[in-house]
């Protein structure tokens, strides 16, 4: 599980390891989270999966849960190598006050699921003002 946090007087989003793991294939799926002026993105590198197999939900009012679930595959033969084999995920991030759960989107290409989390008003930044010297 993975926790992104924001207190009042942290001027920068700490993304923190919790101690529960549903499996050790969570540990290899890579993770990136960017920062906008006005959202988060969160990439989730998850190549050969379909938007059929990804599951998005709330769990328990601030856990974003993300699944990943891989069907048995029915094909003939016998491996003589097998260095992937498509397994099942899920990943936990628990998201705080700043984002805004109505206006949350998601969207796969090429392996990369890319989720959007809006901040609210109050939590956007203000564009920087200049100030003229005199």
């Amino acid at each position: 599980m993975q926790v992104i946090t924001r207190s009042p007087n942290q001027s920068r989003y700490a993304m923190k390891r919790a101690p529960k793991r549903v499996n050790d294939f969570n540990l290899s799926i890579p993770v990136n989270l960017k920062e906008c002026d006005d959202h988060f993105e969160l990439q989730l590198a998850i190549p050969g999966f379909e938007r059929e197999q990804i599951a998005i939900e709330f769990k328990e009012g601030d856990t974003l849960v993300i699944r990943g679930s891989v069907k048995k595959n029915e094909e003939t033969g016998q491996f003589h190598q097998q260095e992937f084999v498509p397994r099942s995920f899920e990943k936990a991030f628990t998201v705080g006050d700043s984002i805004d759960k109505e206006k949350i989107s998601a969207s796969i290409s090429q392996g990369v699921l890319i989720i959007n989390l809006q901040k609210r008003e109050e939590a956007k930044k203000e564009a920087p003002r200049t100030i003229e010297v005199f």
